[in-house]
């Protein structure tokens, strides 16, 4: 069998298998486009509903709610961008939403991603990557519920000369992270690490705008690097970051995906609990899934502190409720908040932390 065919039937087997019937909403002007999109979805089984441009795909979606968009960007009446920010902008439980467009540069995925985009598929694309997207997501989506964690309270590792902020996002998770470090106050005996879901190209991008606008150097992390005060370590894309047991390097692990994601805040946060003890605190922002509650619950019962971002303030609200609902103590903040709240728990909790 050929090769593509093969992953295409690979692929069709994944998502029948994993995910129900679906209500999915296409947004395209290009004939061809809306055809092919249409074929892809349909032979899986799904309903689909496609309209011609982005005030359309509004007026269908106020109508009747979908699982899933995908949307185009240039459209006439309202973009896809306009779209997707209307999507974000309404009540109840968000869709996964895929930006399917030809305007592929770092620019335009950035902007699509940040308007609150699952993720970004530049045409011409192969039918088994939209679909693997569209099945990653959902069972993120659908994770079920983590079951309560009532893990026994221990004293952990503890670097006693710093203090580790951990943090988990996803969808909507750049602007948000851009929002707290633009007014964080310098830390000088803590470091902050950082997973957000994504590919490379985006995490390396992410980094370069934390450094516009933090005087924290924020850097992808690297296998074996040292770590220090005041800086901030973001994990690459396809690794998992791990702390070494003295919380004094950076380990990158190609082990499988946790929570249907690499890399994984869970394995994070775990890590940071043995290294730092009660001098670490998990933040968990906005994302799609689970990823993040079970290693808060690891931060927790060492002392550590768990600061969650309000639901209602998140574009993507399933990674903070999930930590609520797992009845992890927390702290829960809206979005403009968040900054002030970390450094009180810092100044509070971590005594050894002072600003620069």
């Amino acid at each position: 069998m050929h090769r593509r065919s093969a992953l295409r039937v690979m692929a069709k087997q994944r998502i029948k298998s994993s995910v129900e019937r679906m209500r999915i909403l296409i947004s395209e002007d290009d004939a061809v486009s809306q055809r092919v999109l249409k074929f892809i979805i349909s032979r899986e089984g799904h309903e689909t509903v496609v309209v011609g441009d982005g005030a359309e795909a509004l007026a269908q979606f106020r109508r009747k709610r979908f699982d899933v968009v995908l949307t185009d960007w240039m459209m006439p009446e309202m973009d896809g961008i306009g779209l997707i920010r209307e999507i974000r902008a309404m009540a109840g439980v968000p869709p996964i939403v895929l930006m399917v467009t030809a305007l592929d540069s770092v620019l335009s995925r950035q902007h699509a991603l940040d308007a609150g985009a699952d993720d970004f598929v530049a045409k011409p694309y192969k039918p088994e990557d939209i679909l693997e997207l569209i099945e990653n997501c959902r069972a993120r989506q659908q994770q079920k519920p983590l079951p309560v964690v009532a893990l026994p309270k221990s004293t952990g590792g503890g670097r006693s000369s710093l203090a580790a902020v951990c943090f988990a996002a996803s969808t909507g998770g750049p602007p948000a992270l851009v929002q707290v470090f633009e007014n964080l106050d310098v830390q000088t005996r803590t470091a902050f690490f950082i997973v957000q879901h994504g590919p490379a190209w985006m995490l390396e991008d992410f980094a370069k705008r934390l450094n516009q606008v933090t005087k924290m150097p924020a850097v992808l992390a690297e296998h074996d690097m040292p770590v220090q005060g005041g800086e901030i370590y973001i994990a690459p894309g396809k690794k998992h970051l791990v702390l070494d047991s003295n919380g004094a390097v950076l380990q990158l692990d190609d082990g499988p995906r946790v929570n249907f994601v690499k890399p994984s805040a869970d394995v994070l946060f775990k890590s940071a609990a043995k290294a730092f003890g009660s001098d670490s605190l998990a933040v968990v922002m906005t994302g799609l899934g689970r990823d993040g509650t079970l290693g808060a619950a690891h931060i927790g019962s060492v002392g550590g502190d768990v600061l969650v971002q309000n639901p209602s303030t998140a574009v993507a609200p399933f990674m903070p409720q999930s930590v609520i609902e797992n009845r992890q103590p927390c702290l829960v903040s809206s979005l403009p908040e968040m900054p002030e709240a970390i450094q009180r728990l810092l100044e509070t909790r971590v005594g050894n932390v002072q600003k620069a």
